[in-house]
């Protein structure tokens, strides 16, 4: 497996999708001129829009009444030595992470010269044609992508590649620093153990619903009553044919479950270059 290249893991930030860590193209040592550093790992806290006083009246809450949870990070290493063969490439498909990374060094301002965040691909992430021309990059590619920003629906096809993406708990991460994170998220991000990916967010799905619908087909509109409709696979058909019958549609087209089907997934599509094909995307399709 080559080496890692030196990559600047500044608390990756990216709506819709995962930062994988790349694997270098030389052989550069792991030393603290070389691992990777991130700022105080994000942590969000949330509370509710109003608070009770003492007489029970209702007070809004101000920011003075939000506790943050402590912070865990890594060490930022000390860029003495650095030249142009330490810049890191940030690619990305859009403007949005680039300007976000900017962001950043905007608070970590001896990393500006060494960072170069203008390697936007303008293709959209979910595109095979945007992994193709990473994947150019990084075969072929002068400057090469120390960070890569991915759709969740490609996200895998780097970080299931041992000679492609970095163990990020190899240069310093812990679990600890993902305490608040939804554990799907952080399950997603491993594979073999290795955490090869972060995200500074997470989308989990959510089922809207008619209640008068409910109530007309199931005889309950009660949420309780209707998530029992939904429990399981073998129930979610089944309840699809009993709404189907009476002249409805349980979802509006495949989109709305691909991801909820194909994430459940146990094994990898393609496993000692066999095709796998699991009995849930069998049934999705």
């Amino acid at each position: 497996m080559k080496k890692i290249k030196k990559t600047l893991a500044l608390s990756l930030a990216l709506a819709m999708g995962l930062s994988l860590a790349a694997c270098g193209k030389d052989d550069d040592k792991k030393d603290d001129k070389t691992t990777e550093a991130t700022t105080a790992a994000t942590t969000e806290a949330t509370t509710e829009g109003t608070t009770k006083g003492d007489d029970d009246t209702t007070t809004e809450a101000t920011s003075g009444d939000v506790v943050e949870p402590a912070a865990t990070g890594i060490a930022a290493p000390s860029t003495d030595g650095w030249d142009e063969s330490k810049k890191i490439y940030v690619y990305s498909w859009d403007a949005n992470f680039s300007k976000t990374v900017d962001l950043l060094l905007e608070d970590y301002p001896e990393y500006r010269d060494f960072v170069d965040t203008s390697m936007n691909l303008g293709i959209q992430g979910g595109d095979p044609k945007y992994a193709q021309a990473v994947d150019d990059n990084l075969a072929n590619g002068e400057k090469y992508p120390s960070i890569i920003p991915a759709d969740i629906g490609i996200a895998k096809y780097w970080s299931e590649d041992d000679t492609k993406t970095a163990n990020l708990y190899d240069y310093g991460f812990t679990d600890d620093m993902f305490a608040n994170c939804y554990d799907f998220y952080l399950q997603y991000a491993k594979y073999n153990g290795e955490l090869k990916a972060v995200t500074y967010q997470a989308n989990p799905g959510s089922v809207f619903y008619r209640r008068d619908i409910a109530k007309a087909v199931f005889g309950d509109d009660d949420p309780a009553k209707v998530q029992e409709k939904l429990k399981d696979w073998d129930t979610f058909f089944a309840t699809a044919k009993e709404l189907k019958d009476a002249g409805y549609a349980i979802v509006s087209g495949p989109d709305d479950i691909q991801y909820a089907v194909w994430d459940g997934k146990e094994n990898a599509w393609v496993t000692d270059d066999k095709l796998t094909i699991e009995s849930s995307v069998t049934q999705y399709l």
